[in-house]
């Protein structure tokens, strides 16, 4: 492991290459299998993310799985899988009309 010091004379040292390029690669992507405890987790709509989510009429389940990821990792990754498990568990909690429209489209 390298050690990467924090200021001059600060005495503070903060780990670098703690996980390997494919390690951090795994980390930074979103996960291919997702139990329901995780999905329920990150992936339940709240009142107030169904209203936001909604404003986006054929936009919403894109919204909806981008709150969810936001939630997940801090950040919208890039690769979100076409999972229609998920899609369909995001779109089931959206005005009825956003379920014809289960695509995601970053």
């Amino acid at each position: 492991m390298e050690w990467w010091w924090l200021g001059s004379g600060s005495g503070f040292v903060m780990p670098t290459g703690l996980f390997s390029s494919k390690e951090r690669a795994a980390l930074d992507a979103f996960p291919t299998v997702l139990s329901d405890e995780v999905r329920d987790r990150f992936f339940g709509l709240c009142d107030a993310d169904r209203r936001f989510a909604n404003r986006f009429d054929g936009g919403a389940v894109d919204v909806g799985v981008m709150l969810g990821s936001l939630r997940m990792f801090g950040f919208v990754p890039t690769d979100v899988p076409e999972s229609a498990e998920l899609l369909a568990f995001v779109a089931g909690q959206l005005k009825p009309a956003e379920e014809s429209a289960v695509q995601i489209s970053f």
